[in-house]
């Protein structure tokens, strides 16, 4: 979809999918305001999480730490990220065209968490 995303959005993106792939198992959603929509959906109809579905989201958010099930995230160092990026292009616009060690990429890391959106 072009919409925003939202946790609304979340919802009816996986009505949607579960109406058209009524056997799906799991689903990786590409934030977590997606991924809690998809939970508040499958509790609205009824399903299990873990159990019948698996659920997983992307970011990180405090939110995903007070649903219940907890979801699952990929935890990425986001303000680190920011101020790298700013910190990067104050460099570049002072003429350091050297401020990126590894040329146009930087590998801050990440870091998983299991929640209990995810079976076993």
């Amino acid at each position: 979809t072009d919409a925003p995303s939202s946790v609304r959005m979340g919802g009816k993106l996986l009505d949607e999918m579960l109406t058209r792939w009524p056997e799906t198992q799991a689903v990786f959603c590409c934030n977590d305001d997606l991924a809690a929509g998809g939970l508040f959906e499958c509790q609205r109809r009824g399903l299990s999480v873990p159990d019948q579905l698996a659920l997983a989201g992307f970011n990180g958010l405090e939110m995903t730490r007070g649903t219940w099930p907890p979801l699952a995230s990929v935890v990425t160092p986001r303000r680190e990220i920011g101020e790298r990026a700013a910190t990067l292009l104050l460099a570049r616009l002072n003429g350091d065209l050297d401020a990126t060690p590894h040329g146009l990429w930087e590998d801050l890391g990440f870091s998983l968490q299991t929640g209990g959106s995810l079976a076993p």
